[in-house]
């Protein structure tokens, strides 16, 4: 008997910063990059994870390679624990046996980790290696989870998220 197959595994990257100039419902800005592949779209920073890479890993050179931020490490501030949040695509993996597709034992083609992390000025860069094909801007939270919502699971990690469930938003807005 062969193998189960196994889901490509992608991180997804929730990118904040804070900006205190702005008026509380404005602070919480997240960063977005154009999609290459569909015109006129935005996304969060996102990619697979490579062969011998941690998720950790993978989020640190996605974000860099598609929005010129150099982090060393993945420090959200809004919480010490680290909830793993993930999203399973809702298409099949080509080699799921065909009985479990549509049953909660389905194989998803992808498995979409978020790793969430707070960003400042000087981690931006204004070279990156895809800066040519890509365009990064920051986004107001809500802002950015309806130009997210086009793209299946991005707005569920974002509501997901441990930013969101931690109640960080809201305390940020407060002060």
């Amino acid at each position: 008997m062969g193998s189960k197959p196994t889901p490509r595994q992608v991180v997804v990257i929730l990118a904040v910063k804070q900006d205190t100039t702005q008026s509380k419902e404005d602070r919480i800005l997240v960063c977005l990059v154009k999609s290459r592949k569909h015109e006129n779209k935005w996304v969060l920073p996102k990619g697979g994870v490579e062969k011998n890479e941690t998720v950790e890993e993978a989020a640190v050179r996605e974000l860099w390679e598609e929005a010129g931020i150099r982090t060393k490490s993945l420090r959200p501030s809004w919480t010490e624990a680290r909830n793993r949040v993930s999203h399973a695509d809702r298409r099949p993996h080509s080699k799921c046996p065909k009985e479990l597709i549509g049953t909660d034992k389905m194989v998803p083609k992808t498995m979409y980790e978020l790793e969430e992390l707070s960003v400042t000025d000087d981690e931006m860069m204004d070279e990156w290696p895809e800066m040519h094909e890509r365009e990064r801007q920051f986004f107001r939270w809500e802002e950015a989870k309806e130009l997210v919502a086009w793209r299946e699971g991005m707005r569920e990690l974002m509501d997901k998220s441990n930013i969101e469930q931690t109640g960080f938003i809201e305390v940020a807005r407060a002060h």
